[in-house]
């Protein structure tokens, strides 16, 4: 009977020490999963504040080497990773494709050569849709429009209007980007002013400047300039410019004239 309860006492100090293992053991798990759980809670919650932290905005849009050329500027308060541009061509024939970018930028710098490295040649002819995509889910959408889509406002001055002979003339062709969409415009360029009339010696000093305008955005004015000398002229004489864009809507132009003094 003594060999028995000893025996009995021994398997119970084995299920005990095998029950208090097994719960150790379970408390250990559970408070090492509500750790991880924790973690993961507090880094879905970093996530989601970084997310909300980024900030980012065109800086601008241009066309080098028939390659899209984007700048960006990282507006917000934390790093951020543009990871893929995706690109919608939407004149005749409408295609979309992505391409993998991961370029980085820390907060308040600007990311430059977006899109220099895809595979897309563009026709500044077309149009297209752009979006940037950051690795954290974030993204911008901009459109590029062409200057041969639609009309643009377009105005030339000529300053003075009245002028005496031997003074110079002062050309201001100015252009308004009133595309729809957010719509911004690439390589803006004027055409050299067609002039003609009555007056002799109307001849280009200086002009245009600048050359062009890389990028207009919607809304925006571009403003280009030309100088002009009268010489040889007599009073009542006049000359009449006419100045287009270059890839422009045809018959969309800005016209003015100077008289003679």
């Amino acid at each position: 009977m003594r060999t028995r309860r000893g025996l009995s006492t021994v398997i119970g100090a084995v299920f005990a020490v095998i029950v208090i293992s097994t719960s150790i053991g379970y408390v250990a798990y559970s408070m090492n999963l509500l750790q991880n759980y924790n973690q993961s809670v507090l880094a879905r919650n970093q996530l989601s504040t970084d997310k909300g932290s980024e900030n980012f905005q065109l800086y601008s849009l241009k066309v080098a080497s028939n390659k899209f050329n984007i700048t960006v500027a990282n507006t917000g308060s934390v790093p951020i990773n543009i990871t893929r541009m995706w690109v919608q061509n939407t004149t005749a024939t409408d295609w979309v494709n992505y391409y993998t970018i991961n370029k980085a930028v820390n907060p308040g710098a600007l990311i430059t050569n977006i899109g220099q490295s895809s595979s897309v040649n563009v026709n500044t002819a077309n149009a297209y849709n752009i979006k940037l995509v950051t690795s954290r889910g974030n993204s911008i959408q901009f459109s590029m429009g062409s200057t041969a889509a639609k009309p643009l406002y377009m105005q030339l001055t000529m300053v003075p209007t009245v002028v005496l002979t031997g003074k110079n003339v002062t050309l201001l062709y100015i252009v308004i980007n009133n595309m729809s969409s957010n719509n911004a415009l690439v390589n803006v360029q004027p055409n050299i002013p067609s002039c003609s009339g009555t007056a002799t010696g109307f001849t280009l000093k200086s002009g245009p400047l600048p050359i062009q305008f890389p990028t207009l955005p919607n809304g925006g004015v571009a403003i280009f300039k030309w100088v002009y000398t009268l010489t040889g002229t007599i009073p009542g004489q006049r000359e009449t410019c006419t100045v287009s864009l270059a890839n422009g809507v045809a018959g969309n132009t800005g016209s003015d004239t100077v008289w003679v003094q």
